[in-house]
């Protein structure tokens, strides 16, 4: 199994975890025969447009079309974002503060 599905599978199980825990999170793994540029997955976090694309390592490269629609959900006010594995923790972070209403970005 390749390092990015494995960091995919964690990050699902992260974000199961969260909703179990009773977070207002809702996701969606987008598949790979989705549109591309699509990023990974799809959430709501407290109401808040969020959108991840996941990276086998910070060297890994974003696509153009990928580029173009992080930006794009940004621009109409959501909050996204290219995640490898040793960003995670900090995003985890981040995604809980804004479900507990902690943050706003």
């Amino acid at each position: 199994m390749q390092e990015e599905s494995r960091f995919r599978i964690k990050v699902r199980a992260r974000l199961t975890e969260m909703q179990r825990e009773g977070l207002p999170i809702w996701f969606v793994k987008i598949q790979q025969t989705s549109i591309r540029g699509t990023p990974d997955f799809l959430l709501c976090v407290k109401g808040r447009f969020v959108a991840l694309e996941l990276k086998r390592d910070a060297r890994s490269r974003v696509t153009r079309l990928q580029e173009f629609s992080l930006r794009k959900i940004k621009l109409a006010g959501g909050l996204s974002g290219v995640v490898a594995p040793e960003a995670w923790d900090e995003w985890e972070e981040r995604l809980r503060k804004i479900a507990k209403g902690e943050q706003d970005e």
